[in-house]
């Protein structure tokens, strides 16, 4: 990874809040966060069962189909390659929001089977808690840089 963008202006219609990626390998991923609130990921109607997804959680979702549609509408432009240093690159959306604590178990697997079988345009969407990102994150530090234990 050798590019790091917040507030990353996607051709003067959007913004992800975050986009890092590889100018080698032309692989980047276009970052959403949104809020970490009990009801950021799915929300409750009286007289239904099952909990629906949130209007927070639908806004970052469709933040990033708009970035996707962006990108493909201008793939294979000039501002394209200048921007990315080809007319084709391979990137991947994702939205971090909410917790894990506010989720049962099976609305968490609801997330889990959308982040795993959500694919547009051959692109996958990947959505996260803050919870799941903070532990990829402490399991890649802890495994790339040992971190010595403190006693104390």
């Amino acid at each position: 990874m050798n590019r790091v963008a917040f507030e990353f202006n996607i051709f003067g219609d959007f913004a992800a809040d975050l986009a890092v990626g590889d100018s080698r390998k032309k692989s980047y991923c276009f970052i959403e966060f949104e809020d970490a609130r009990s009801n950021s990921v799915f929300v409750s109607k009286a007289g239904k069962y099952c909990p629906e997804w949130s209007p927070r959680f639908e806004k970052g979702f469709s933040q990033i189909i708009d970035w996707f549609w962006k990108l493909d509408d201008l793939e294979r432009t000039d501002d394209f390659e200048n921007r990315f240093g080809s007319r084709r690159i391979d990137y991947v959306g994702m939205l971090i929001i909410g917790r894990n604590h506010d989720l049962e178990p099976r609305e968490k697997k609801r997330l889990i089977w959308r982040q795993e079988h959500l694919v547009l345009n051959s692109k996958h969407i990947y959505c996260l808690t803050f919870d799941d990102l903070y532990n990829d994150l402490l399991f890649r530090i802890n495994k790339y840089y040992r971190i010595p234990e403190t006693n104390g």
